[in-house]
């Protein structure tokens, strides 16, 4: 697991604690809020766009779509993902020991900004009932080392072995009950940890910026996948600790400038991630001037400059045409009259022969004015020739005229783009040199903060060491657990035969207790007894050195009785003498 990223004492404790930093000069940094960005290409954009003297970013995760995120772990990753590319499976390994929520729990941010396309983008595979990864296929060209080549429906068939696909496309039924038990899930536990979860709410656009028409990228695709959105967002308005970020749908414009390739559904305008950025600000610091409208007139003023370019172009373009079609027409006029130049005067020529064949004594006249006729016809034709000729360079000098206009106005908005992003850059770089000015004030927080800095890029370098290596150990993981997957079949014999064998020993334990347990019943008893039979004894052995008293006392009696007799005896014996 990555080590936990802690840069020491936070900037606002260091700055309280320096008795040579007046209390009021740490208030600006203590309002400083540190943030995390959960989702796709616009949360990290809009997540960008945050005034750095407000907000400072601790870094954005990708993807991650919440029934995966916190569905249950998958102890086994066998042999069969190591066919996916090293890329990929780094972040499977680490979805399917679920580590990504624990890793996003361990950062250092007390806000968390992210977005619910990330679901739609995103689905998953079913390998239980309660365990869910990320659905692969769908991440193609999204998610970093996966091509048609390495991922497409045989690999995920041997990598997944009939998992179930789930996504809001292909089975909202199943998909929808899954996400909002997901959801609830995560906003509990996501609670726990961060102050303010805000939720940005995006929708999938047909609007593109220049172009007069709406553009489906996938036929129905962006319907379908609105109607979902305000299902899943009318859901997530029910939990109160939820903050969200909306604006109205007709901003949601793609376009050129749209960053990470162009147009795309789900990639706006850049003035639509400043507006992101503004209403999340406003709404963490409400004290503050809200600056949405000047953005918001701003994107307006584009579109609008842009649809009356379109306009004018069109307008060119269709004259264009019809002088192109004009020209045609010039052309092939021209080219009948040359056609009926030449079979006239091949006429006339004929004709020419025929007259000057002498007949009478006026043929020299009239061969002079049939030549004549020819001549004058013939001028005739090359005048009609000349003129349609002439008329085809104009119409050919209209059309040249008609594309370097379009070239003009073409030109004239790429350099009204060019001003507006110039606009831009001025206007970001005047609030820079703003907040350098803010800053050159509290030069004396700043060298505090320096340290801190260093400290923080120390600990960063760790960490990114801790992380590459971690990501090192999960590969050597990966193919470790490829090496024993045999073993590990061997092991859940020997692991069930064990547990038989545990089962049996454990109704052999349960059998010695009983016994046990009656013989220390019986053991309790015989012990009773026991101890009476040592009290009688006791009793009998007092009894019998009373005896043994009385016995020895008779004793010393009946000596004395017959020491008597005896003496009684003698002195008979002697009175009888």
């Amino acid at each position: 697991m990555a080590k936990k990223h802690n840069s020491g004492k936070n900037i606002s404790v260091v700055a309280r604690e320096s008795s040579e930093f007046p209390a009021e000069k740490a208030y600006v940094e203590d309002r400083r809020k540190s943030f995390i960005t959960l989702g796709g290409c616009s949360t990290y954009e809009s997540g960008l766009r945050l005034n750095e003297g407000l907000f400072r970013s601790r870094g954005h995760l990708w993807r991650r779509p919440t029934i995966a995120l916190v569905a249950d772990p998958i102890e086994k990753i066998d042999s069969r993902f190591s066919c996916l590319p090293p890329e990929f499976l780094t972040y499977l390994v680490n979805d399917a020991k679920k580590l990504h929520l624990p890793n996003l729990l361990e950062m250092d941010a007390e806000l968390l900004i992210f977005d619910l396309t990330r679901d739609l983008r995103s689905g998953v595979v079913a390998l239980s009932e309660t365990q869910f990864v990320i659905d692969p296929l769908e991440g193609v060209h999204i998610l970093e080392g996966l091509t048609p080549e390495t991922m497409n429906q045989d690999v995920f068939d041997k990598v997944f072995k009939g998992g179930e696909r789930i996504s809001f496309h292909a089975n909202w039924a199943r998909f929808f009950p899954l996400w909002k038990r997901a959801f609830a899930r995560s906003i509990e536990i996501l609670s726990r940890k961060f102050s303010r979860l805000v939720l940005l709410e995006h929708y999938f656009t047909c609007k593109v910026n220049g172009v007069p028409y709406t553009y489906d990228f996938a036929p129905g695709a962006a319907e379908m996948a609105n109607v979902a959105l305000e299902k899943m967002y009318d859901f997530a308005r029910s939990f109160d600790n939820i903050s969200f970020i909306s604006l109205p749908r007709k901003l949601f414009i793609t376009g050129r400038e749209a960053p990470w390739g162009g147009p795309s559904d789900t990639h706006y305008l850049p003035e639509v991630y400043l507006l992101y950025a503004e209403k999340t600000a406003q709404l963490l610091f409400p004290e503050r001037e809200d600056g949405s409208r000047a953005i918001i007139d701003q994107l307006f003023l584009r579109a609008a400059e842009r649809d009356d370019l379109i306009v004018q172009i069109q307008a060119l373009t269709e004259e264009r045409d019809r002088l192109a079609t004009d020209n045609a027409a010039f052309a092939a006029a021209r080219d009948a009259a040359l056609e009926e130049r030449d079979e006239m005067r091949a006429r006339l020529e004929g004709a020419a022969d025929d007259t000057l064949t002498p007949r009478d004594d006026h043929a020299p006249a009239t061969a002079e004015n049939d030549a004549d006729f020819v001549e004058c016809e013939s001028a005739t034709i090359e005048t009609r020739v000349i003129r349609a000729e002439r008329d085809a360079a104009l119409a050919e000098k209209a059309a040249a005229v008609a594309e370097r206009a379009l070239a003009l106005y073409e030109r004239e908005a790429m350099r009204r783009e060019r001003d507006a992003a110039v606009a831009d850059r001025d206007r970001i770089l005047g609030e820079n040199a703003a907040m350098a000015a803010e800053w050159s004030k509290e030069a004396h927080e700043k060298e505090a903060m320096r340290a801190e800095r260093d400290a923080a890029i120390a600990n960063a370098e760790a960490f990114a060491a801790d992380r590459d290596r971690i990501m090192g150990e999960n590969a050597a993981m990966a193919a470790e657990w490829s090496k024993e997957a045999h073993e590990k079949e061997a092991m859940r014999a020997e692991r069930d035969q064990a547990v038989a064998d545990a089962h049996a020993f454990a109704a052999d334990r349960d059998r010695v207790l009983a016994e046990s347990t009656a013989l220390l019943v019986e053991r309790d008893r015989a012990s009773g007894e026991i101890d009476e039979i040592i009290a009688q004894l006791e009793a009998a052995l007092a009894h019998s050195e009373e005896l043994a008293a009385e016995r020895d006392r008779l004793a010393a009696e009946k000596a004395a009785l017959i020491s008597e007799r005896d003496d009684a005896r003698g002195a008979s014996l002697v009175d009888a003498q």
